[in-house]
């Protein structure tokens, strides 16, 4: 037996009795467990099982260095053994297995085995493969954060001195690009975070075999080059030895608790069942292959070597046996119980619009409604942005800066040296973050590598530590790598969790066209429309006034918010106000009435403010009377502000520079449709983009609507009778 090798081979000499023991005891623990929920899923007890077997003896081995409630937990769904050593209790387990609110991770919101426990330091897990390797770096990044900055050196119920961050994943997910900009952030020694991937290599992922996801089929020879540069710890294990898998494991905490640095722990482990309750694997795979994953069950081999070897007796296996079989009955007497007499606490049926967003902060309420102080020389949406920033930073030491080329200088011995940049928009003035990593140092701004969902990812992580990131992605065409997270987790962490975790960071987005013709494509589209999904506050100021007076309520939300600048109007003069004080915030929801009128409302927001202004000056003097809207923030709109001017008007023109099709006037349509029907005297009328791509020079004015259209379809809709 191949644990007999290693031990005439001294790897134990650094695992005593009791070690040993608890090697077995987490083992077993795990896999009593597991048989539960496999067999209330064949039973219909419940819904969903996707089996962490074949996976105990490599996260046992992790486990026994872990120390629960110090360090930080980022499991995948096979991390049955993690979660359960990091504090999750049995009953807890097979609470989730039948979609019951005594599951701390999500309160019966999710799918068994997405583990979760704020007090127990154990992020709530999700569904897609990926996302949870930037969210895990992010919170390792907190670890550095706490530690560098005076403020927080002695808060205990923030970081520990020699805290680590688990993240768990198998072969399949280290594909994922996520995986690779989380290492590559992780490993940069600018920024080394203390995190432990943990890749649990069963060879397959679903039907897709290791060497089919993976080039030369194993991941630890791809990552030579980060160890041979003392970036990371890597080791591959035998995952099915759990002798091993401790001396391993023991390795790459120590690493990371002593450099602060990560490690990877590659571990070849086995899958037990197929993928999951919906996957027969005898169609992908050989009988005689299934029958051989299970010669080497360490559940099996590992006690009969204890014995044999003389280093416990039968007794002491029986007695750990014992003692779990009982807790497990325990816990699954419980449970069924609660299902034999439906006295389950399954979510309430009023509860799914529950925890969507913050209970303890409302961004929409007048608290927000602070009246502005204007002082000095006029300054542009560029200026009002920055200093706004400035003003929050020395407000708040949790906040911090992330995006590219937001810092003023990449190698901090230059910056006394140069101007600075902050930001791609400033010229030779310096950008929107132009001096925050001067005033507020290097681990509060700083350059992020060229990696959109690393951006957001790291802001995620970190905010669900406490911390404030302002992530920036350059332009709004490039925001897609980052969607994944930006859906995946920002959205739904405060939602999937039950409101025990969130993630209230503030993206901002350039955006928008109108840029003269040298945008196209990648640099011109207004694409608001996709952020606005639940969980998420979407902002869109057009003046100097209301960009500081929403984004100051944007850093005292809890909510995440993606505050969209219409970047052609960040330097213009024309537009310029006096700064509004360093008090001023805006309720989200309110639109400003920018034009008054009695004949049509006209709804807009960004650009084509400025634009329907001059139209609606033009028309007044014609006696035809706009209502001209901005609506400022999409998520939420101001639903009654408009529904009130169409007291008066019974006519509406929503105007926007995204695409006709699937805009966000689509939607203000389909609620005036459904709610002020009884007032409209005209088809409510949406004017927007062609639907095609912003082009190159000429074709841009063509593509977006223009003060012409507006006016045009102003008419339109006034003379409909």
């Amino acid at each position: 037996m191949q644990q007999k090798a290693t031990v005439a081979k001294g790897a134990t000499s650094n695992l005593a009795k009791k070690d040993l023991l608890e090697l077995y005891r987490l083992m077993y623990r795990g896999r009593k467990l597991d048989g539960v929920v496999e067999s209330w899923q064949r039973m219909g007890r419940s819904h969903f099982y996707i089996g962490a077997a074949g996976h105990e003896a490599l996260l046992s081995g992790v486990a026994l260095h872990m120390r629960p409630g110090i360090d930080w937990v980022v499991t995948h769904y096979r991390d049955l053994v993690i979660a359960l050593h990091s504090g999750i209790t049995p009953r807890e387990i097979l609470a989730s297995a039948i979609g019951s609110t005594e599951e701390p991770g999500s309160h019966g919101r999710q799918l068994p085995y997405h583990f979760g426990k704020r007090d127990c330091r154990i992020l709530t897990g999700s569904s897609p493969v990926g996302p949870q390797f930037l969210t895990g770096v992010g919170m390792g990044y907190a670890s550095l954060f706490y530690a560098s900055m005076a403020e927080w050196k002695d808060r205990p119920d923030l970081w520990d001195p020699e805290e680590i961050v688990y993240i768990g994943t198998g072969d399949g997910t280290t594909s994922q690009g996520e995986f690779w900009e989380a290492l590559n952030f992780a490993a940069n020694p600018v920024h080394p975070c203390p995190v432990l991937f943990c890749v649990e290599d069963n060879g397959w992922a679903i039907s897709t075999h290791v060497t089919e996801n993976t080039p030369g089929g194993s991941l630890s020879d791809l990552l030579t080059g980060y160890r041979d540069q003392q970036l990371i710890w890597l080791d591959k294990v035998d995952g099915c030895d759990p002798i091993k898998c401790a001396a391993a494991a023991g390795k790459a905490i120590d690493w990371i608790r002593r450099e602060r640095k990560p490690a990877v722990l590659h571990g070849t482990v086995f899958r037990y069942r197929g993928h999951s309750c919906e996957d027969d694997e005898s169609l992908y795979r050989t009988a005689e292959d299934i029958a051989k994953k299970q010669e080497h069950d360490p559940l099996v081999d590992f006690p009969v070597f204890l014995v044999e070897e003389g280093i416990v007796a039968q007794s002491d296996l029986d007695a750990i046996r014992s003692e779990i079989d009982g807790e497990i009955d325990e816990a699954r007497d419980y449970i069924e119980h609660q299902i034999d007499t439906h006295t389950v606490p399954f979510p309430a049926e009023d509860s799914a619009l529950e925890h969507v967003y913050s209970d303890q902060i409302d961004p929409t309420s007048s608290q927000f409604d602070v009246a502005p102080q204007p002082e000095g020389d006029p300054i542009t949406i560029m200026q009002a942005i920055n200093r706004c920033m400035h003003t929050e930073f020395a407000k708040n030491p949790t906040t911090f800066a992330l995006g590219e080329d937001v810092a003023d200088v990449s190698l901090l011995a230059d910056i006394d040296r140069v101007s600075g940049k902050g930001g791609v928009f400033g010229g030779r003035t310096g950008g929107i973050t132009a001096n925050l990593q001067r005033t507020f140092g290097p681990r509060r701004c700083f350059n992020s590598p060229l990696a959109e969902g690393c951006i957001v990812g790291i802001a995620n992580g970190a905010a669900a530590r406490g911390l404030k990131g302002v992530p920036e992605v350059q332009f709004d065409d490039y925001f897609w790598p980052a969607y994944h997270q930006f859906r995946a987790e920002t959205a739904t962490m405060r939602w999937r969790s039950a409101g025990t975790w969130s993630m209230p960071c503030i993206i901002r987005v350039p955006s928008q066209g109108y840029t003269g013709g040298i945008g196209a494509i990648w640099h011109s589209q207004s694409n608001e429309t996709a952020y606005v999904v639940p969980g998420v506050r979407v902002v869109l100021p057009s003046t100097p006034s209301d960009a500081v007076g929403l984004l100051r309520t944007a850093f005292r939300s809890d909510d995440p918010v993606v505050f969209v600048e219409p970047k052609v109007l960040y330097r213009r003069t024309d537009i310029a106000e006096p700064y509004p004080g360093d008090d001023y915030t805006i309720p989200f929801g309110r639109a400003r009435t920018v034009t008054e009128g009695d004949d049509i409302t006209v709804v807009t927001w960004g650009i084509p403010v400025h634009l329907a202004t001059g139209v609606a000056k033009k028309l007044a003097a014609e006696g035809i009377g706009v209502h001209l809207m901005d609506l400022r923030t999409l998520q939420p709109w101001d639903q009654a502000g408009v529904a009130a001017s169409l007291q008066t008007t019974g006519r509406l023109l929503v105007v926007h520079g995204a695409a006709q099709t699937m805009g966000f006037g689509a939607e203000i349509v389909r609620w005036v449709s459904r709610h002020c029907f009884d007032l409209l005297l005209a088809p409510p009328t949406v004017l927007g983009a062609l639907d095609c791509y912003v082009g190159y020079g000429t074709l841009e004015k063509e593509i977006l609507p223009q003060p012409d259209d507006i006016e045009t379809s102003i008419r339109e809709v006034v003379r409909y009778d």
